[in-house]
């Protein structure tokens, strides 16, 4: 499956189409056991479908969430200003002394 087609989907159809293909995935891995496949690529070939359509929804929630990680970054910031406050107060005093 391309990445163009996939990017048309939306992301419930995305999610559906991972949990298909995990489990097609994972019948072919028991065939594979059990007899060998006529054709073993097929195995790296679910396993990369099923990575690209991870990707795509992963992706399309950091997009959604955009905004949210930038204001956690912020807080982590002001975490530790709080947690050390000396740390911060030398910090800049020492850029205020090279300048």
């Amino acid at each position: 499956m391309k990445a163009a087609v996939i990017r048309e989907m939306s992301s419930v159809e995305i999610q559906e189409r991972i949990d298909n293909e995990k489990i097609a995935y994972q019948k072919l891995k028991m065939n594979h056991v059990v007899s060998s496949l006529e054709n073993p690529l097929k195995l790296k070939y679910a396993r990369k479908t099923i990575a690209r359509l991870s990707t795509e929804l992963t992706r399309r929630a950091a997009q959604e969430g955009g905004v949210a990680a930038d204001k956690t970054e912020a807080e982590k910031t002001n975490n530790i200003e709080k947690n050390n406050p000396q740390e911060m107060t030398k910090e800049a005093e020492g850029t205020e002394a090279t300048e």
